[in-house]
């Protein structure tokens, strides 16, 4: 599937999840290694509208830097070692407590309540 595509969809799922009064947070795609040229392309594309004013163009309700919180600072296509299972691609028990981390509990919490009162 390319870029152009996954924006798309992303677009008509986050319209109709908010249209039922669900709060949309999203991550940009995480490091991947050993990807194609456009592979990588189309994941610039999405990568770029997902931070696109920190909410997918208005699109969505906020954005998660999980991608930043994963990219090892030396080979930023690939996880960061301490996190990394040894793929490169998934992570470990602590790369998920570092994700963990870096959601805010008020922010499920709400989409949680936004969603239940809309019902």
């Amino acid at each position: 599937m390319r870029g152009q595509q996954i924006l798309g969809s992303y677009r008509d799922a986050f319209r109709r999840l908010r249209a039922a009064g669900i709060k949309v947070y999203i991550t940009p795609v995480t490091p991947r290694p050993g990807r194609t040229g456009q592979n990588n392309r189309d994941r610039r594309t999405v990568g770029t509208f997902v931070s696109t004013w920190n909410n997918c163009a208005g699109t969505c309700d906020g954005v998660l830097p999980f991608g930043q919180v994963l990219r090892d600072p030396v080979k930023p296509n690939s996880s960061h070692p301490p996190y990394d299972t040894g793929d490169g691609v998934h992570v470990d028990i602590a790369g998920q407590r570092a994700l963990a981390d870096v959601v805010s509990l008020p922010m499920p919490a709400s989409a949680s309540a936004s969603a239940s009162a809309s019902r």
